[in-house]
């Protein structure tokens, strides 16, 4: 198969919507024997930081030596993101040789009942990771947990992240219930650890381990940082320095450490030293990054009230009393209020646009609950053109920060010198019909 057909064929799929469940993808994994048995997996679930954990633990197992193997999702410039082996995203080459396999071991992939985008591209993880004989994958989930292609994995170690209200049209109205379905990703006797949580969520996370007979740790009681410098885990302690900016890192970095030391007892090759090497070294992309200066241009990925808060956190951390010229945009199914409560106050410009997704909202619609905290605020039918006019607007010595959705975030860093634009969409969030 060459590129250009898995793109048509992704590009396709991506239309069609997602149709949550197991059977698909686990008649695909069994027809390839089962290809995601073949290697240790930490799974990750949460709302909010569930990417950035990953990094972290990624970058540790690979100062330890190990083969890593790291799956994520969405893309900001390009699908190969999802897949990357120690380090390096996979090429499309080695993309369209794994889908044409998984075609070839299940030819009703690809028919009207076949798998979705993300199954598809989750199965070819799992045999790309296989082919590619790593020692371990970190795997975060795409939505959800429960019934989330990725928890066809074979955990060594499942991890939880912030939680928090999201996609309640497909996971529930309440944090409860979003608890409960992240919470799908624990096994019987596997090792869970979560982040502090709210109560509700907490209750959750302990009854399905309880249910299961699978430990528990949860930040602040069982691990976590004793001062401002040293985070704890057991016997382990570890003075940490944190490439990634921003003080909600404190928290992915903690469940990070957590879950490669629950992988260290569980026979995985990583120690202390090596998740302190981790902390320092990894990156993630579009999380508090600056791709420019003079002036800085910040990219964040803030695509929820949780995240716009930590952001926030983050602003008047790093740049206390600065001038901040933003450029938003965000998705019809986000809760964009309080993104806007959170961030309009600290900026002195606001330029307002359409994320690049057929679900993306009409900037004209977030005008006037802007204004009420910023009167330099613009809606903008480009979001190149909304970019450039914050940098003038900013000068040399100002901040240009953009964030909303990471529809934008991946548009902008095309545009500021990355990757040139990929045309295989992300995944639509409708219900497909199966």
């Amino acid at each position: 198969m060459e590129w250009s057909e898995a793109l048509a064929l992704l590009s396709r799929l991506a239309m069609f919507g997602m149709s949550p469940g197991l059977e698909r993808t686990a008649r695909a994994l069994s027809e390839l024997r089962n290809p995601e048995r073949t290697y240790r997996t930490l799974h990750v679930a949460g709302s909010n930081g569930k990417g950035s954990t990953c990094a972290f633990a990624a970058a540790g197992l690979l100062a330890a030596g190990s083969r890593v193997g790291l799956y994520t999702s969405p893309h900001l410039e390009d699908i190969t993101e999802r897949i990357a082996v120690n380090g390096n995203s996979i090429s499309h080459a080695r993309l369209a040789r794994a889908i044409a396999a998984v075609l070839r071991a299940c030819p009703w992939a690809e028919t009207a009942q076949g798998l979705t985008y993300f199954e598809l591209l989750t199965v070819a993880a799992f045999l790309v990771f296989a082919e590619e004989r790593v020692d371990v994958v970190v795997m975060e989930t795409g939505l959800g947990g429960r019934l989330d292609a990725t928890n066809c994995c074979v955990p060594t170690v499942v991890a939880l992240t912030p939680i928090s209200l999201e996609h309640t049209d497909v996971l529930g109205s309440t944090l409860a219930a979003i608890a409960r379905e992240k919470a799908g990703i624990v096994k019987a006797g596997i090792p869970c650890v979560t982040a502090a949580q709210p109560e509700e969520v907490l209750n959750e996370v302990r009854a399905a381990c309880q249910r299961n007979v699978a430990p528990l740790g949860v930040e602040g009681i069982d691990f976590g940082w004793s001062d401002t410098q040293n985070l704890s885990c057991g016997d382990w302690s570890i003075t940490a320095e944190l490439s990634l900016r921003g003080p909600h890192q404190r928290t992915n970095a903690s469940v990070a450490i957590a879950a490669l030391r629950a992988l260290s007892e569980r026979g995985v090759r990583v120690g202390a030293r090596d998740a302190q090497r981790g902390l320092k070294d990894a990156h993630w992309p579009g999380r508090f990054e600056t791709v420019r200066s003079n002036p800085e241009v910040v990219l964040d990925g803030a695509h929820n009230p949780a995240g716009a808060r930590a952001l926030a956190d983050t602003v008047r951390a790093v740049w206390p009393g600065r001038a901040i010229h933003l450029v938003f945009g965000a998705l019809e199914d986000k809760d964009v209020a309080p993104m806007i409560d959170r961030l309009v106050p600290l900026c002195a410009s606001v330029e307002l646009v359409r994320p690049g997704s057929p679900r993306g909202r009409e900037p004209a619609t977030l005008v006037e609950r802007s204004r009420k905290y910023c009167n330099a605020v613009h809606a903008d039918s480009s979001p190149i053109l909304a970019l450039e006019r914050a940098i003038e607007r900013a000068g040399p010595s100002g901040i240009v920060l953009c964030c909303g959705s990471l529809y934008l975030v991946g548009e902008l860093r095309r545009a500021l010198g990355g990757r040139p634009e990929n045309t295989v969409p992300a995944e639509s969030l409708k219900i497909r019909v199966s």
